[in-house]
């Protein structure tokens, strides 16, 4: 289980605004925002430590490659420049290669692996790096093993659970949007007001994220998952304010070679001063793409 860094969602919950406008899936689809940041951490740092791994590569010409084909060294470096040039698939034929002749070098043994992880090629990558775990390595190297044979149990998990809990206080100069200069338009006729005049208030704000996720162990990867999502905005002074929206996800992602699809079923609840006021139901398609290393499409419906 995973709880995310309060950080991460100070901006959601003091940028809400007045939510009795708004649909409950908007406030959902922002808690979403803060935990794909958290998701896409892990493969960041796999990249970084991918970067890391290619520096030096230098500049080596595929020619010098075919015509010295036996030295690890010269491929070594065509590997590393295969992947700072985002060709990760080709670098891992050519670090395979490289091992099926001499299966002793550590250090090309990690690299392929963190390849094959950034491939998302969990079970080779875990097998190379259990077969370094079994060879004497310098501390640095050991270390680095033994956090990607982490982050490879971590993500072969059947069963996800991802949390996060967030708190914040809102001061509000004009909590009942009255009109500042204390007048409205009545027929066209500015008229005084002798009531609903701005009010200032404090609002308490409580926000919470539980979402699982089930990989049924399939070799294409598809996966099914659910999520809810609760909102809470508690005003000091103005109950008629109190906002309350609840959120549930469920679907599924369907993985191909032209995308990864997610059908998703959506129910929303929202209730203003503890009396429903919104039911939502429906339904949403959503479309991503891997187009680079580092560019990616997506979409939803």
């Amino acid at each position: 289980m995973r709880i995310s860094p309060l950080a991460l969602v100070g901006p959601l919950l003091f940028a809400a605004g007045r939510l009795c406008a708004q649909p409950a899936e908007k406030e959902a689809e922002r808690t979403q925002q803060a935990l794909t940041q958290t998701r896409q951490a892990s493969q960041t740092a796999a990249q970084s430590a991918e970067q890391k791994a290619a520096e030096g590569a230098g500049d080596i010409a595929y020619d010098q490659v075919l015509a010295d084909p036996d030295n690890a060294e010269l491929n070594y470096r065509y590997a590393k420049l295969q992947v700072a040039r985002g060709e990760i698939r080709d670098a891992a034929a050519t670090l395979e290669r490289i091992l099926i002749k001499n299966p002793g070098l550590a250090q090309v043994r990690l690299f392929y692996a963190i390849v094959l992880y950034r491939l998302d090629i969990l079970p080779e990558a875990r097998k190379e790096l259990a077969a370094l775990e079994k060879q004497p390595l310098p501390d640095g190297i050991r270390a680095e093993v033994r956090e990607f044979i982490r982050r490879i149990e971590k993500r072969q998990r059947k069963t996800g659970i991802q949390t996060l809990f967030g708190i914040g206080f809102e001061q509000d100069s004009n909590a009942n949007a009255a009109p500042d200069d204390g007048y409205k338009l009545v027929a066209d006729a500015p008229v005084k007001l002798n009531t609903g005049l701005k009010e200032d208030d404090q609002t308490l704000i409580g926000l919470a994220h539980v979402g699982f996720k089930l990989d049924p162990g399939w070799q294409s990867g598809h996966n099914f998952f659910a999520d809810f999502d609760f909102y809470r905005a508690e005003k000091n002074e103005l109950d008629s304010l109190d906002f309350e929206a609840y959120s549930w996800y469920f679907g599924g992602t369907y993985k191909t070679r032209y995308g990864d699809f997610s059908p998703t079923a959506v129910f929303g609840y929202c209730q203003i001063d503890n009396v429903a006021y919104l039911r939502t139901r429906g339904a949403r398609l959503g479309y991503e793409r891997k187009l680079t290393n580092r560019l990616s499409a997506f979409a939803s419906f």
